[in-house]
């Protein structure tokens, strides 16, 4: 009887074999995805910080453009209403009965600002890059992305709007400078103040006559072009006002992005 016994526990330990060695191969393979798991994990940890580093890099980056772009577009702004103002003088002599000149060498330079603004669109090198590359998806702030399109689609129009008319009007008014015939060119005189001094041409009376004789009967010609730049100059300054504020809200976000604060 004993050994019957020993016969069945015999067999049925030969019987288990099979199912102990699928438990230690299952119990490999379940150690085997969970290290894979580990690894992906681990690497995707490792990518992860590795884009926020480059995503802090292209940040740093836009922001120092946009600061730029900001200063320039200020100062192109004040270089419009400048020009406006100078232009503005000049529409006002012309419509007068007759030239009153106070100043000789502000009326010239004031006829030679017409022609002084162009094309002045300033293209955002690294934005561009950044989406050329596709790295502007490493910015996880779309408020921020969507913001940057818009700043530069509505700078690009609007210089696009600017070159397409304002500017043909600017070389209408060059070509009527280039008409205006005297002993010395207008342009060289004054491009060249100290060369004016020296033969005494800064006060009205000693111009040559012609060179305002010539202007004011070219008025006329000139004076819709010259009302029209001025306008357009003043337009400009109003389109630019409202995008240099956005420029202004949208840095605010970018280096809080980077936790930067300005009080």
């Amino acid at each position: 009887m004993i050994n019957f016994f020993r016969k069945i526990r015999k067999k049925l330990a030969d019987d288990n074999k099979p199912l102990k060695y699928m438990r230690y191969a299952i119990g490999e393979i379940v150690l085997v995805v969970i290290g894979i798991l580990i690894a992906l994990q681990i690497n995707a940890w490792n990518t992860d910080r590795l884009n926020r580093i480059k995503e802090q890099e292209h940040l740093s980056q836009l922001t120092r453009e946009l600061k730029a772009q900001l200063l320039y577009y200020q100062d192109l702004k004040e270089q419009f209403a400048v020009v406006e103002k100078r232009v503005s003088r000049v529409v006002n002599i012309w419509a007068s009965k007759k030239p009153i000149i106070k100043d000789s060498m502000q009326y010239l330079g004031d006829i030679r600002a017409s022609g002084a603004t162009g094309y002045w669109h300033k293209e955002p090198v690294v934005w561009l890059q950044l989406l050329e590359t596709g790295k502007i998806d490493l910015i996880r702030n779309k408020e921020i992305t969507d913001g940057l399109y818009t700043f530069y689609d509505r700078i690009e129009k609007q210089a696009e709007n600017f070159n397409s008319y304002v500017q043909k009007l600017i070389f209408i008014a060059r070509g009527h400078i280039n008409k205006i015939h005297v002993d010395i060119p207008i342009n060289e005189l004054m491009d060249n103040w100290e060369k004016a001094a020296t033969l005494g041409l800064k006060n009205q009376n000693t111009y040559p006559d012609t060179i305002y004789e010539e202007i004011w009967d070219m008025r006329m010609d000139m004076i819709i072009d010259f009302r029209t730049i001025a306008t357009s100059c003043r337009i400009q300054q109003m389109w630019l006002k409202p995008t240099i504020k956005t420029g202004e809200e949208l840095l605010v976000k970018l280096e809080a992005a980077q936790g930067i604060t300005t009080e």
